[in-house]
């Protein structure tokens, strides 16, 4: 959990500091047609326009990916786009108001794809850290016929399970 609290705050860092602080001003430019930046860099082969929606996707992966790691109602990917979209838009009204950047759809569409991405990247770790926990002691109990319960409580949490001085706690049979 620290570690995705850790992602978590240096990517929105991030965001807001390339979003907001790390623009130059312009003039008030607002671009309403989806995928229209995907259209030009594809007619005009613009390598450094396909960098930049390479660069905005990017960006929300790990917030994708740290989000519901962070916070336990940030659980369903509705949740996780629905909020990334909110904040896409405000800093697009942002960007709009202060004239710095371009406001555009497609910054919030590539925002979108990124947390997809991550956020799937989430589940999938999650899954598989899950089944690597659980195998080895589903083997264990098969092979010797016997059940772990195991409660996912730290020793360091105090109380009666100070006392606890082994890891793995059995019937009285074994």
């Amino acid at each position: 959990e620290v570690l995705y609290r850790i992602v978590f705050c240096i990517s929105v860092s991030f965001v807001f500091v390339m979003t907001l602080f790390a623009r130059t001003v312009s003039e008030h430019t607002i671009t309403l047609k989806p995928f229209l930046s995907y259209c030009i860099a594809y007619e005009t082969e613009n390598a450094e326009l396909w960098l930049q929606i390479i660069m905005n996707i990017a960006m929300y992966i790990p917030i994708g990916f740290a989000l519901p790691g962070c916070f336990a109602r940030m659980n369903k990917l509705w949740k996780v786009l629905a909020l990334v979209l909110i904040c896409s838009i405000g800093i697009e009204v942002i960007q709009y108001i202060f004239s710095i950047g371009y406001s555009e759809v497609d910054d919030g569409i590539d925002n979108m794809f990124g947390t997809l991405i991550g956020y799937s990247l989430y589940v999938i770790s999650e899954r598989c850290c899950r089944k690597l926990k659980k195998e080895p002691i589903h083997k264990w109990e098969k092979a010797s016929n016997r059940h772990i319960a195991i409660t996912g409580m730290r020793n360091s949490e105090g109380g009666e399970r100070a006392s606890i001085k082994g890891c793995i706690l059995t019937d009285k049979q074994g």
